[in-house]
């Protein structure tokens, strides 16, 4: 979602005083480095990402709302390889995206949040889930059919109706599990963010409903709204995006994921970016890639890698 000019003018305000520390910097991941800028004249607003399990070496982003859905394949230094779309998915407000499990044992499927509602108005929060698509090995630039997408739309508990906008979803390797984390973009909730999970397995025939988890207090304030999320592929870590902030919980084995983000995270590397929104674990968990949206007519800014400390 791009900030507004107000909302502009209170995060500098913010960016002017002191980032609250509520837990020690990370030990677990260097500091990032610039791979380069995203090909694509199109991706202005870059706004999920995900690392891709069956094309090596690619990642898969996509553009925020107002544009005919597209999901890019990108080498992660920001070569373009291609990209997929579907006649059955239509304009929205894409949020995230998340790769996970799904009702095919052994394969991966990409998670697509129409999300969107920092007017909060109470849109309906609908996913999209395909199979993920197979890129081909070629150097040139290829457009690929999404076959088969299914859409399910999330209805959040009486006690907990909103509206809500919601800039991130986590899909857990272990299980299944879909979450939502909303954004408090009017500062209705004191910044804080609501964690949802859906509460059965997903049917595009009905409405679907969640479960509130736990809320996340991250130190109230338009600079900590939570703008996207990843889980490491074997579920051993979690990672929050917020504007001005990276940060990373730890999950053990036999852990759930609210019970994993109960714990106090630490605060994880970061380059400021322009609108940094979207985050996404490497392929083999051992980094994680950030991107930003572009500011004004200012280039694209480029993809950050950031390595895991080998031990």
């Amino acid at each position: 979602m791009r900030l507004g000019a107000a909302a502009v003018t209170i995060l500098l305000v913010l960016l002017a005083g002191p980032i609250a520390a509520f837990a020690a910097s990370c030990t677990a991941f260097e500091a990032g480095i610039a791979l380069g800028q995203p090909e694509p004249k199109e991706l202005i607003e870059i706004s999920g990402m995900a690392a891709s399990r069956v094309n090596p070496g690619l990642l898969w982003v996509h553009n925020d709302s107002g544009s005919e859905f597209r999901l890019f394949a990108l080498t992660a230094d920001g070569k373009e390889r291609g990209y997929c779309t579907s006649k059955d998915i239509g304009r929205g407000d894409w949020e995230d995206m998340a790769i996970g499990p799904g009702p095919m044992p052994g394969k991966t499927y990409i998670y697509v949040a129409d999300t969107g509602d920092n007017r909060e108005y109470g849109k309906p929060k609908r996913i999209y889930r395909f199979l993920e698509p197979e890129m081909p090995a070629s150097g040139g630039t290829v457009v690929v059919p999404i076959p088969d997408v299914a859409r399910f739309t999330l209805l959040f508990p009486n006690d907990k109706a909103g509206p809500f906008d919601c800039e991130a979803i986590l899909v857990d390797p272990r299980g299944g599990g879909l979450y939502l984390m909303t954004k408090d973009t009017n500062l209705k909730n004191g910044g804080k963010s609501e964690v949802f999970r859906a509460s059965g397995a997903l049917d595009p025939g009905k409405h679907n409903a969640m479960e509130h988890v736990l809320t996340l207090d991250l130190d109230a304030g338009l600079m900590n709204l939570v703008t996207g999320a990843d889980i490491a592929p074997d579920g051993s870590g979690i990672l929050v995006r917020t504007y001005l902030d990276i940060l990373y919980w730890p999950r053990a084995a036999g852990q759930s994921i609210g019970e994993a983000l109960a714990a106090t995270p630490c605060h994880a590397p970061q380059v400021v970016e322009p609108q940094g929104e979207a985050i996404a674990f490497a392929a083999d968990g051992n980094g994680y890639y950030t991107a930003s949206e572009r500011r004004k007519e200012k280039a694209i800014p480029p993809i950050h890698y950031f390595q895991r400390v080998m031990k």
